[in-house]
């Protein structure tokens, strides 16, 4: 369902463990996090997160039957957005595509900046 979205760098994160390691690895080669709710500690794992890779990388957190209370303690946690299953391919593309669009819409702001100062440069009078 992930991939019709066009997003490239995802990375699911089964457990604390893996999510850490993941941004260890390297932070900057992400540009969005699934956590399923389910792992233990969570809303801990969000916040340790937030703290090593700030806001540019983006989390999505899955959940299966969420009180209020659970998608506020996320949202203060730290997360994006949330996705309770089931829920339709549309529905899931539309919550990816919101979540990466701002830095997408950057990176290509500055690819177009980059071209610009470059005709500037190479220019003949």
């Amino acid at each position: 369902m992930i991939q019709r979205t066009g997003i490239e760098k995802i990375r699911i994160c089964s457990s604390c463990h893996d999510a850490l390691a993941t941004v260890n690895q390297s932070a900057r080669k992400w540009n969005l996090l699934i956590l399923d709710s389910r792992i233990p500690r969570a809303y801990e794992t969000v916040r340790m997160l937030r703290r090593r890779i700030g806001p540019h990388v983006k989390i999505l957190m899955v959940f299966s039957g969420p009180t209020r209370q659970m998608i506020a303690e996320a949202i203060e946690a730290g997360v994006d957005d949330v996705v309770t299953f089931p829920i339709s391919q549309a529905t899931l593309e539309k919550k990816l595509s919101h979540l990466v669009e701002l830095p997408q819409n950057k990176l290509a702001l500055f690819k177009r900046v980059d071209a610009l100062s470059a005709d500037i440069f190479t220019a003949k009078p």
